[in-house]
């Protein structure tokens, strides 16, 4: 969740108290079909203007490449950090968002594992 001053259909900046409740139904909506909630990808300025840190059980991927999150989003928690846009990987052409995440090998294996659901 960010804001994009670029996107012609994303010029509205609701208030932060609609934002969060917005995300909230959509968060809650994807969990209850995925059955696990979503991580929320966002930017320090969405950030820091909509409170959408304030939202419960929720976990954030925080776009930092000025500083380390705990500079840029202080006090924030965070279970993925996109350090760069521009890092370079061998196979894939042009630059890329490189992330890293804020967890042992254990806590990842834990983490990413898929949630089964009823219907297989």
């Amino acid at each position: 969740m960010e804001w994009n001053p670029a996107s012609k259909t994303c010029t509205l900046r609701p208030t932060p108290e609609k934002v969060r409740s917005e995300a909230r139904k959509f968060l809650n909506m994807l969990e209850a079909h995925y059955g696990q909630r979503p991580i929320v990808y966002t930017t320090p300025d969405f950030y820091k203007e909509t409170g959408i840190w304030r939202l419960g059980n929720t976990e954030f991927w925080l776009r930092s490449v000025a500083g380390h999150p705990s500079e840029v989003y202080p006090g924030g928690h965070w279970k993925i950090w996109q350090y760069t846009g521009t890092g370079l990987v061998l196979g894939i052409e042009g630059k890329v968002d490189i992330n890293a995440f804020g967890g042992s090998v254990q806590d990842w294996q834990e983490w990413r594992r898929p949630v089964v659901t009823p219907e297989g």
